[in-house]
């Protein structure tokens, strides 16, 4: 996070660490972990369900999105904190959308490619502006794309399979990393 804490997942269980603690605490099953303002989210271990709790862990955590049945989701916070992408996947393709920290949806969702078949793209926010980068090693569209999340008009920027790429701090800059 924005102030020192870390999260991760091992074998589909989550962890956090403040920074002021020597050894994480165990959260429990999931995937995914990023952090929302003061708050852990994660998706339960089946992809389905968007949780959130106190990154403390001081309460349980709660559902705050639903996928329907038959989708997937995948998770991506801001790096503002103020914010997180979430990507569901269907029978009808990817949509990427935006939801405040309580779940609700900010943007409408706009279509975004798979990476290969079936698999999700990565994403990364730009820290001011409702933009995202989508990274591909293959499918429709590898490489690396700029999407807007309000209108979902697109920008390739490279065709050349990329694993990852992010924002700098400022949102200037790009840094990505390719094969």
């Amino acid at each position: 996070s924005m102030d020192g804490w870390w999260t991760w997942s091992q074998d589909e269980i989550i962890y956090v660490k403040a920074p002021e603690d020597e050894l994480a605490q165990e959260v429990g099953p999931g995937s995914q972990p990023d952090f929302i303002g003061q708050s852990l989210v994660f998706l339960t271990s089946d992809d389905r369900i968007l949780m959130k709790m106190p990154r403390d862990v001081s309460a349980p955590a709660i559902a705050i999105y639903e996928a329907q049945v038959d989708e997937r989701l995948a998770l991506t916070g801001s790096p503002l904190e103020d914010s997180l992408a979430i990507m569901v996947h269907s029978d009808d393709g990817i949509q990427l959308y935006e939801l405040d920290p309580d779940g609700q949806v900010l943007t409408p969702g706009v279509s975004i490619p798979p990476n290969g078949e079936n698999t999700f793209p990565r994403i990364s926010r730009h820290p001011t502006a409702t933009r995202y980068l989508v990274s591909a090693m293959g499918g429709p569209a590898p490489g690396l794309s700029t999407i807007d999340a309000e209108s979902g008009a697109t920008l390739n920027l490279s065709e050349t399979p990329t694993v990852d790429a992010a924002f700098t701090s400022p949102g200037s800059d790009i840094l990505m990393l390719t094969v």
